[in-house]
């Protein structure tokens, strides 16, 4: 009796560990990898947007060193006409003055 219930004890665990094996699902659920997905498809695009800043950087930097090297003489710089001193300033200055 203790050989046969040796026996037993020993081949039961294969078809327990089959049902075991067999009840449980391989992979996540459909909601889980449906959240992988969509953060995987979130990070990659966040990496795109990383890159694109580093390219624009890039430019905005390369742009202000070729402006860096122009040298303008003084002079040559004015300063655009004042809103209050145009045309449409004066004549409204005139108006309220009479």
């Amino acid at each position: 009796m203790i050989r046969t219930s040796r026996l037993l004890a020993r081949g039961a665990w294969v078809p327990l560990a089959l049902l075991v094996a067999a009840g449980c699902k391989q992979g996540p659920s459909p909601e889980v990898q449906a959240r992988i997905d969509s953060l995987s498809q979130a990070s990659s695009e966040r990496d795109r947007l990383m890159q694109e800043v580093a390219e624009n950087t890039r430019l905005v930097s390369e742009v202000s060193r070729e402006i860096s090297k122009v040298n303008v003489p003084g002079r040559a710089l004015r300063s655009p006409p004042s809103r209050r001193c145009g045309p449409r300033a004066t004549r409204l200055s005139r108006r309220s003055a009479t």
